[in-house]
């Protein structure tokens, strides 16, 4: 039997980008306050708790937290649950998560759960170029509220 990992990966806006991946973080410019993570593989329980305590590390709290989803193939129960407790702990420190190459199958979970209300259907994006772009709305509008 195949065990599959599941590798999380802090995305930084500089240094070793995939060069045949037009659309690598590297290749995009994110703005300051900003934090992009990368989930490629299914994201089951063991998966779900190390990403918990990857986003524990974080020092700085981010404005905004991108989390690219476009190599998640599936998402369980327990994925859906982490996902919901790292929504809420990010909205106690007014950090707003942006997803970003949600796959049709998750986004139809994320929506059944009630997830994608929660989390509002507007941060959910189908690709990293939407991220952005919304990421961008939010930093705007908390500009213009501060």
């Amino acid at each position: 039997a195949v065990t599959e990992t599941t590798a999380i990966t802090q995305m930084l806006s500089t240094g070793n980008g995939d060069k045949y991946d037009p659309d690598a973080t590297s290749k995009k410019i994110i703005p300051t306050g900003v934090e992009v993570f990368e989930i490629s593989g299914p994201f089951f329980f063991g998966a779900a708790e190390k990403f918990k305590s990857t986003l524990h590390a974080i020092k700085d709290k981010p404005r905004v937290l991108i989390l690219r989803m476009r190599h998640v193939p599936m998402m369980d129960a327990t994925g859906i649950k982490a996902l919901e407790e790292i929504i809420d702990r990010h909205f106690r420190h007014n950090t707003q998560i942006v997803l970003s190459g949600v796959q049709p199958q998750i986004l139809k979970k994320l929506q059944a759960t009630g997830l994608a209300a929660k989390l509002g259907e507007q941060n959910i994006t189908s690709h990293i170029d939407l991220a952005l772009a919304r990421t961008r709305e939010i930093l705007e509008k908390s500009q213009a509220k501060g």
